[in-house]
């Protein structure tokens, strides 16, 4: 059962994790087709982020920073250990693609990098050695504006491109991600047997999730490089490989692009996975899914629609194969409301297509430093009124869709 919402806000998703309890236990598979397996348990998991903070701490980062790090192939599987790192520092995270990043013109004044061509990005102040990983500290020879920044509030920033190409910033704090892991880890009925597949980006929020919802259900985090991820064959090799992964939370794109041997193997009678999230693309139409999925699979599919601005995921459908209904947003994720309006006047509708509207109190991130609290806000996407709580998807523009490094913003 969900926990009492403000013990939620109050939370922070350093917070959610038990290295204590799960000590031995796998906290992460590196999985390289050409390789075996690399495991990396709780315990190590805690060792590597706690050197990683203390190296912080001895290049005198100030607590309520900001650490940016460059996210690349070779230092994929370290990733997790330097994310916890910064927090357990007391600092917000920022992963960026390049040392170019609009980020660190806006926010961010310490970069640690694992390439050793982009040291003359800033001056050096310290290295640390992460699962076998150099990464390199560097301190901005530019400083970026003094950003007000409390900590308890703030988790990490990322940034996003809307439909006009513009990115934007956006800074998310603890309590607009928290209820998101925890209402997905329980509405999935994650336990520490589980192996979640890490399929976003880094520097696309729902990889936070992912995360964290496996980091603080004691469960396993699987882990294939982005090339492979990104070749078809490749990433379902790596997917059927055992252990495989129990659960999935990916685009449609991700999905769609395997065979139709794959897909029907993927969703057969034996299969291992438990839960397949859709979210990020319009889901597929039950219709394509029935083609794919065998009549005495188990998997339980759902479609997950959300924006940045309001913290990753703010609704959430179990889809139901027993009949023929178009695929719903569903039900809200806490502290979220949605309204489809009239594209014409604004006005809510109780049925037909508008625009669907987010808002929350208390679960909004700051877009380029701009609180955008207690607003509502315009996805652009468009959606089929039928009633205020089970809110039926229609269409999104193709503009809308999400690709693999960029996000669907929206003012």
């Amino acid at each position: 059962m969900m926990e009492a919402t403000d013990q939620l806000l109050d939370k922070t998703i350093l917070s959610l994790l038990r290295f204590e309890e799960n000590g031995r236990r796998r906290a992460i598979i590196w999985r390289e087709n050409a390789e075996e397996d690399k495991i990396y348990s709780y315990e190590q998991l805690s060792s590597e982020s706690s050197k990683f903070a203390e190296k912080l701490c001895e290049c005198d980062i100030p607590k309520n920073s900001f650490v940016a790090f460059t996210v690349g192939s070779l230092s994929y599987h370290c990733l997790p250990a330097v994310i916890i790192g910064i927090l357990k520092h007391g600092c917000a995270f920022a992963p960026i693609a390049d040392i170019n990043n609009i980020v660190l013109k806006f926010c961010g004044n310490y970069v640690a990098t694992h390439s050793a061509s982009q040291v003359g990005f800033g001056n050096y102040i310290g290295e640390c050695t992460v699962f076998g990983q150099t990464w390199h500290i560097l301190k901005k020879c530019a400083v970026a504006p003094d950003v007000e920044l409390d900590s308890q509030d703030y988790a990490y920033t990322l940034t996003t491109s809307g439909t006009t190409g513009i990115a934007k910033v956006v800074q998310v704090p603890h309590k607009a991600i928290v209820p998101n892991i925890i209402y997905l880890k329980e509405r999935f009925g994650i336990t520490s047997e589980d192996v979640i597949l890490q399929c976003a980006p880094p520097t696309f929020d729902p990889f936070v999730v992912e995360m964290f919802m496996t980091f603080s259900a004691g469960a396993t985090l699987l882990m294939i490089p982005p090339l492979e991820k990104s070749q078809p064959s490749l990433a379902f090799k790596a997917i059927i490989k055992s252990p495989t992964p129990t659960v999935i939370q990916a685009t449609p794109s991700f999905i769609c692009n395997f065979d139709t041997r794959s897909l029907l193997e993927l969703l057969g009678p034996k299969s291992s996975l438990n839960v397949l999230a859709f979210g990020g693309e319009p889901c597929p139409m039950k219709s394509q899914l029935l083609q794919w999925k065998s009549a005495d699979n188990r998997t339980r599919i759902f479609n997950l629609y959300g924006v940045t601005e309001v913290s990753c995921w703010s609704t959430c459908e179990e889809l139901d194969f027993s009949n023929c209904e178009e695929i719903r947003l569903g039900d809200f994720l806490p502290f979220n409301q949605v309204q489809i309006r009239s594209i014409n006047d604004d006005s809510e509708l109780k049925s037909g297509v508008g625009q669907i509207f987010i808002t929350t109190m208390d679960r909004m991130c700051t877009i380029n430093g701009r609180s955008l609290r207690n607003q509502w806000h315009a996805t652009g996407d468009l959606a089929k009124a039928r009633n205020i709580l089970k809110l039926a998807l229609f269409v999104v523009p193709a503009d809308n869709l999400k690709a693999v490094n960029k996000e669907v913003q929206h003012e």
